[in-house]
């Protein structure tokens, strides 16, 4: 695993590894643990008090039946895995769930749809695969695809009753409760079911009954192919008026309603997520100029993030779903982008969902890109100590800059920077833009031996919202390791650009 975690968690890591390859036989998934038992080595997991953070993620686009059944399993297994944590993490309490299980499909996953709300949820979290070991930023293909709000939350929705459904604790308490008030099923059901309708009238988009008798016609059309909807079916008939004994609605009757609402909910239009550029002409790189373009740009585009905004003139390098980019594509071609963002001229361009930045630098002659290009042709010698690294590496920019491969800038080492957890960073590089005003560019240089190890300076790095550069020294193999981390980190961020440094092995010549 090529990992170094605390006692704490390695505990709590092997136990739900065990754990997860007797799913894997009953429930074909891949298993992810995240969290504090994996974030910054385990440093803030506590195992009398933390909780295990679990993603289950089925392996094939499963049916509704097919689903409540996985999910049923997956309440047998969680029960066990609730009552071998006590003596493995050495629990005080058996009456509040210690594990949180979220069950998702794939297509969940490539919206990025979580039951918190939360928009990056598993593109910018750390995650453990418990079957390959695996320690990764986000899990491979989140974050693809984008879905309208109203078919967002109805799988929100699932989400969280599967979740409530699974919360029972060591001792068979807590879980989803069944529900008895006097709507023939929860408001919240209701609500969301009468969201995915479509062709409503204007002020009905909330509308219980609409979604009340929606959900009974689609539970009407499926009863005869499983015995579970046909219970609900009944359950739900008599509750809303028909004749019959009144019944709660149990935890399962619930979980069968979600699944139905969700085969609705993932029915629904998508839009690729692309990355794209845009490179203006004609305009000063100062702070106001960017504000400028920024705020005219977000107006024609306002679903769009920007990742990064760099000299050259300015370029701006955006993320969005491909609707987005298409109309900013249109008004190129008919020539009126330009009048738009008040641009002597602009150029627009679909990058590779993956791009690097270092690919990027290499194409343009600002300040900036050139020192990157700069930075990762750096070599150094593996039998350099790492204590010696971060002198070798200032020596290297000050031999560039005296022999006129940089412009003009200043450097500095061990510059103190404010933050949620202040830093020292390594070296500190200043320079003049044509308007007068100084750019700063931070950059910090590590040895990297392990995933966690390359994490946790990573996770220090983002808490301070600057742009920096680390400059990580690592062996080959290693890198293709990390390569598809940073490629899903330059997707959510360009504020942390990673440059890896392989050293080198016995008596190979260093280049400047």
């Amino acid at each position: 695993m090529n990992q170094s975690w605390t006692d704490e968690a390695e505990t709590a890591i092997d136990l739900c590894a065990t754990w997860a390859k007797r799913v894997k036989d009953d429930v074909p998934s891949q298993i992810f643990l995240f969290g504090s038992a994996i974030y910054d080595g385990g440093d803030q997991f506590y195992s009398d008090l933390s909780d295990l953070d679990i993603v289950v993620l089925f392996e094939e686009k499963i049916g509704a039946c097919e689903r409540i059944e996985a999910v049923q399993k997956l309440l047998v297994h969680k029960a066990e895995l609730e009552l071998r944590m006590i003596p493995a993490l050495q629990r005080t309490s058996c009456d509040e769930p210690g594990v949180s299980i979220v069950p998702i499909t794939h297509f969940e996953l490539n919206a990025n749809v979580h039951k918190s709300g939360a928009r990056r949820f598993f593109t910018r979290n750390h995650f453990l695969n418990l079957l390959t070991k695996d320690h990764t930023l986000g899990i491979e293909g989140a974050g693809t695809i984008s879905i309208d709000d109203d078919h967002r939350n109805a799988l929100e929705y699932v989400q969280k009753i599967r979740n409530e459904f699974l919360s029972v604790s060591a001792n068979g308490t807590g879980g989803l409760k069944a529900y008895s008030g006097t709507d023939p099923m929860p408001k919240a059901l209701l609500r969301v079911a009468a969201q995915q309708l479509k062709d409503v009238p204007a002020g009905a988009w909330y509308d219980t009954r609409l979604g009340l008798e929606d959900l009974h016609r689609k539970l009407g059309k499926l009863r005869a192919t499983d015995s579970l909807i046909d219970e609900t079916y009944k359950v739900v008939s008599i509750r809303r008026g028909g004749r019959g004994q009144r019944k709660s609605l149990s935890a399962l009757h619930q979980l069968a309603l979600a699944e139905i609402l969700f085969d609705e909910g993932s029915s629904t239009q998508t839009s690729r997520i692309v990355t794209w550029t845009l490179r203006v002409m004609g305009v000063s790189f100062s702070k106001s100029e960017r504000q400028r373009i920024q705020s005219s740009l977000m107006r024609l585009a306002p679903s769009a993030e920007i990742l990064d905004v760099r000299a050259g003139s300015i370029i701006f390098e955006m993320r969005s779903d491909i609707r987005a980019y298409e109309t900013l594509r249109r008004l190129s071609d008919l020539k009126v982008l330009p009048n738009l963002l008040e641009v002597d001229a602009c150029e627009l361009g679909e990058s590779k969902d993956l791009d690097s930045p270092i690919e990027i630098a290499h194409d343009h002659q600002d300040v900036e890109s050139k020192l990157l290009a700069k930075i990762a042709e750096f070599q150094i010698r593996e039998s350099l100590p790492e204590e010696f690294v971060q002198d070798e590496f200032v020596a290297y920019l000050n031999q560039l800059r005296k022999s006129g491969q940089l412009p003009e800038i200043d450097i500095d080492e061990g510059v103190y920077v404010e933050g949620p957890r202040p830093h020292i960073v390594d070296v500190e590089v200043q320079w003049i833009e044509d308007d007068d005003t100084w750019e700063t560019l931070w950059i910090e240089v590590t040895s990297v031996r392990s995933t966690s190890q390359f994490f946790s300076k990573l996770d220090r790095l983002l808490l301070l919202n600057r742009h920096i550069v680390m400059v990580c020294v690592t062996r080959r193999e290693l890198q293709r390791r990390l390569e598809q981390d940073v490629r899903r980190l330059n997707n959510e961020t360009r504020k942390i650009t990673v440059i890896f440094v392989n050293p080198i092995q016995g008596d190979e010549p260093i280049v400047v």
